[in-house]
């Protein structure tokens, strides 16, 4: 299947000038496949859709969604590991990072990782370590929040996202305390990414990466 859009030089040069509020993320360069196979699912490593895209592709996409969530809020930077990275592929998401030859993003994105994840040296080991971490905590509270319900209501509650809306009610209370994250790392980063100048410097280092990549990113036609 092929992924990469049909283009004329002036149709490729109009898609590294599209600039919206998370800067340059060109994502039409990317879209058309995922339209095309009915795929929801275009910024998730599960998608067979995206396990087609070429490289480049697929770290468009990488810096696209980071871009995205990291701008939006620091909760959503930290949340990028949790929903849009899996362990079997975080050295191609620092590969991704790392192709775009912005030293300061790299240092930074490492710098997320460390805080948020664990040793950016071993990072599909790291990040197997933290959703264990993360598995762990969950299971253990909605072990004790289990207790809680069925002491007050004398039944068992086994769904999980029944279990979430009771912890989320008794931490209102004060009756339970729930796991706290460190959200600084994320916030430095969004703050950072979000901020005029590297917003600018942004869209001229992934153009020129487009440049480099343009023969992973579309086929050129005469015209």
């Amino acid at each position: 299947m092929e992924t990469r859009l049909s283009l004329t030089l002036d149709e490729f040069r109009a898609a590294t000038n599209e600039v919206g509020r998370d800067g340059l993320t060109s994502l039409g360069l990317i879209l058309k496949p995922f339209i095309e196979s009915n795929d929801r699912e275009w910024d998730r490593w599960e998608s067979k859709t995206f396990r087609r895209l070429t490289r480049a592709q697929r770290a468009l996409v990488i810096w696209s969604t980071l871009a995205r969530t990291s701008c939006n809020a620091a909760e959503h930077a930290y949340a990028y590991f949790e929903n849009r990275v899996d362990a079997a592929h975080c050295g191609e998401v620092f590969s991704a990072i790392k192709s775009f030859d912005w030293p300061e993003l790299t240092e930074r994105f490492i710098r997320l990782f460390a805080n948020c994840i664990g040793d950016p040296d071993r990072p599909k080991a790291a990040y197997e370590q933290w959703r264990k971490r993360e598995r762990d905590e969950r299971k253990k509270m909605h072990a004790d929040i289990r207790k809680i319900a069925l002491q007050r209501t004398g039944q068992i509650v086994r769904d999980e996202h029944a279990l979430d809306m009771f912890a989320l009610h008794l931490a209102d209370a004060g009756e339970l305390t729930l796991p706290e994250r460190n959200f600084d790392a994320a916030e430095d980063f969004a703050a950072w990414l979000k901020s005029p100048e590297v917003r600018n410097e942004s869209v001229v280092r992934i153009r020129s990466w487009m440049w480099k990549h343009q023969g992973e990113l579309c086929i050129l036609r005469p015209g």
